[in-house]
């Protein structure tokens, strides 16, 4: 009744196999070539780390976004790419003698492509988390393009049922998560830090300008957040029985808790949620931006006081 089928046997040359598993695995041989033949030389002559962080970190996303999609709701290739990469570095530097702390300055310097493009003088090279960081603003823009896919919809009905939600979750991530934070005894400064962890983190390093939070906590507060956020939320909408077609709320919820993380993941199964969830990311932290730059008394009065 069942019939068996038998694997063909590979009658391809050895050169032909390793032709296909080279043309298979391109990008995977381009960084492996850029760190040994480009990484390594540059950064024991002249010190300059950029080759040398930007290969291992490519190369490890691209094999922990290989793993099974049940393991990455448990282990994001982010956080597992963050977490060996900080390994590497302390590895990297301590070759030269260095500690971990210098190697991470010199991942990152801070110092955005646009400061390179109008001539800005005295600018170190850039590292690779300036580059990394630069990709990441393009990529957010690009997100915007699914939403060319949607099926026509009135407009401001989709904007409603976007901006409404986003305002009512953006007030308490302002307000709660700060006052939490500082309850159970973290400091000023770090508690302020936890208030811009659902939105992205090119918006989020903009809050301590606003907010005085720690700088340096931000990031890994981010990170954290959309990665937890992504883990739990499609079993909480499953527990409320969201239904599978409702995109909106899908995009909505995900985007405010998880932001560019949940639509990357969207991306990959549901284009239109996806659509949705990039510009409810992009509502939600404008309007984070425009609360956090509300002086805390309000304004100075205008008129003088008549007795």
């Amino acid at each position: 009744m069942f019939k068996r089928t038998l694997k063909e046997p590979d009658t391809r040359l050895r050169h032909e196999r390793w032709a296909d598993t080279m043309s298979s695995n391109f990008d995977v041989f381009q960084y492996l070539l850029f760190f040994i033949l480009i990484g390594i030389p540059i950064y024991y002559t002249i010190g300059y780390t950029m080759p040398i962080f930007l290969a291992p970190i490519l190369l490890m996303f691209h094999g922990a976004n290989a793993i099974p999609r049940w393991i990455k709701r448990a282990v994001h290739p982010v956080l597992v790419t963050a977490l060996v990469m900080v390994l590497v570095s302390w590895v990297i530097s301590l070759t030269q003698g260095h500690s971990l702390q210098w190697g991470l300055q010199r991942f990152k310097t801070g110092n955005s492509y646009l400061q390179y493009f109008i001539g800005v003088k005295s600018l170190p090279p850039p590292s690779a988390g300036d580059i990394l960081t630069s990709m990441l603003d393009a990529t957010i823009v690009a997100w915007a393009m699914p939403m060319l896919r949607l099926p026509f919809r009135p407009f401001a009905t989709v904007l409603i049922e976007i901006l409404v939600p986003n305002l009512f979750l953006a007030i308490p991530s302002l307000f709660i998560y700060p006052a939490l934070c500082f309850a159970i005894g973290t400091s000023p400064t770090n508690s302020l830090a936890f208030a811009p962890c659902s939105i992205t983190l090119a918006l989020a390093q903009t809050s301590p300008n606003n907010l005085g939070g720690n700088f340096n906590v931000i990031t890994p507060v981010v990170v954290v957040s959309g990665i937890c956020g992504l883990i739990i939320g499609p079993t909480i909408l499953k527990l409320i029985r969201i239904p599978g077609d409702d995109y909106v709320t899908k995009g909505v919820v995900l985007a405010a808790n998880s932001s560019a993380i949940a639509t990357a993941i969207l991306l990959e199964a549901y284009i239109r949620a996806a659509a949705l969830s990039s510009l409810s990311m992009s509502v939600f932290g404008i309007l984070f931006v425009v609360l956090t730059a509300i002086p805390p008394g309000g304004s100075a009065p205008m008129h003088k006081t008549v007795r």
